[in-house]
């Protein structure tokens, strides 16, 4: 199966490497079978200025299937060989703006992904480089300052605290559907705040759990409580569901 995957990370490379926009490419190697439904590639398309507009990109990927692309034109998905393939733009200048004072602890964790920009940064294959870019940014990714990771854990442990709070005043209004809602938020921001207080980037959403789980340092019985929480099928029993959301947001507060 692995040539197929070369064919479509060659494929890919060649069309994106002749627009002038297109500085640097790397691709998120899937560790998972191509039959698995988490499997897709994952490709970052580093530019200064413009891509093509959505036409021209469609066809340059006219002999791929179900080509789309997002409105605001910033990423693309079609098949390669049956293949779910995924391409991402993003300005280079604004990936230098925020590691230029040592990346901003507030943004990265206002943003639903964490640091998982960093881990891409860090993390995806090389497949061209045209101006040596990533020699300069990788360095800065792994030299964050400690400040920067304090300030990121405290973001989230204070944003956990307003998300227990809605959870509350859910379970309060017998509001099932806006309960669910903050729990899923506490679920996905408490994770965050593991992985910050580890001094590690967030890999993607669907290996999050699995990746925490081996990470060297957790607040106590951390697993337990949060597996009771994201278990949590149905609403009958929303007060003992608030009291473990409790624990696990106490448990950030005062891990060491």
């Amino acid at each position: 199966m692995k040539p197929r995957i070369d064919s479509a990370v060659q494929f890919v490379t060649k069309v994106v490497s002749q627009w002038e926009s297109v500085r640097t490419v790397t691709v998120i190697d899937n560790e998972t079978e191509i039959d698995d439904p988490y499997f897709y590639l994952s490709f970052d398309v580093f530019i200064d200025g413009e891509v093509p507009d959505e036409a021209a990109r469609e066809q340059a990927f006219s002999g791929c299937a179900a080509f789309e692309a997002t409105k605001l034109g910033t990423k693309d998905r079609f098949l390669f060989d049956e293949l779910p393939v995924r391409l991402e733009y993003k300005q280079q200048a604004r990936m230098d703006a925020l590691l230029q004072s040592g990346a901003d602890a507030s943004f990265v964790a206002s943003r639903d992904t964490g640091t998982y920009l960093f881990y891409r940064l860090l993390n995806g294959r090389i497949l061209l480089d045209r101006t040596g870019w990533m020699d300069t940014v990788r360095p800065k990714i792994t030299n964050l300052p400690e400040a920067f990771w304090i300030s990121l854990r405290e973001g989230y442990v204070s944003r956990t605290e307003h998300d227990l709070s809605d959870l509350s005043a859910a379970q309060i209004r017998d509001d099932r559907l806006f309960f669910f809602l903050a729990l899923s938020a506490l679920l996905k921001d408490a994770m965050s705040c593991v992985y910050a207080e580890n001094r590690a980037f967030e890999p993607p959403p669907r290996f999050l759990w699995a990746t925490l789980k081996e990470l060297p340092s957790l607040p106590e019985q951390f697993v337990t409580r949060f597996t009771y929480l994201y278990t949590a099928r149905d609403s009958q029993d929303m007060a003992r569901t608030r009291e473990i959301a409790e624990l696990v947001v106490r448990s950030l507060m005062y891990a060491s």
